[in-house]
């Protein structure tokens, strides 16, 4: 009996020993991003998708195609008050904004 409970706990030690390490290592979060990946592809099924939902992205693109009216950015205010404005005409029910502006507004070079 005390045989196989210093086995037990010599796998159990062994076993965590080896998470830790994995984990330590790094393995274990690319292992779990991967798995992660999979599963929303899975679970993303182009008919269960939301057509009323809109998701309005200001990237690179869009901000070399709107330098010639706002600058390079960080845009004015005044110019996400305008894209805000727009979207709340449309009409959205909900406009959400995330976006970080730590800087001064430079209102003057507008």
């Amino acid at each position: 009996m005390v045989r196989k409970l210093s086995a037990g706990l010599a796998v159990g030690a062994g076993s965590a020993l080896i998470v830790i390490a994995l984990a330590a290592a790094g393995v274990l979060d690319t292992v779990e991003m991967k798995a992660y990946d999979r599963r929303m592809q899975w679970a993303a099924r182009p008919e269960t998708v939301n057509r009323d939902i809109v998701l309005v992205e200001i990237n690179d693109t869009t901000v070399r195609d709107m330098a010639p009216l706002f600058g390079h950015w960080p845009w004015p205010r005044v110019a996400l008050s305008y894209v805000i404005d727009y979207l709340h005409r449309a009409p959205a029910k909900v406009v959400a904004v995330d976006i970080s502006l730590p800087e001064r507004d430079a209102v003057d070079r507008y």
